[in-house]
């Protein structure tokens, strides 16, 4: 089956349309919440390399 085969079989979901709109909608806010931790603890471990590599370190 080649592309313009699809394309023409489901036009909705060649614009991006899916018939659970409302399940994709929350899917997709889960999957932003869950990177806008992974990017904040990515920033938090950076900064603490930072703060390592310039000397600083904290008492063990």
């Amino acid at each position: 089956m080649s592309w313009a085969s699809t394309a023409t079989s489901n036009p909705a979901a060649d614009r991006g349309i899916e018939r659970n709109g409302d399940e994709t909608a929350t899917r997709r806010q889960r999957d932003d919440d869950r990177l806008d931790t992974i990017s904040h603890d990515t920033e938090y471990t950076h900064a603490r390399f930072e703060h390592d590599r310039i000397g600083r370190r904290r008492p063990t």
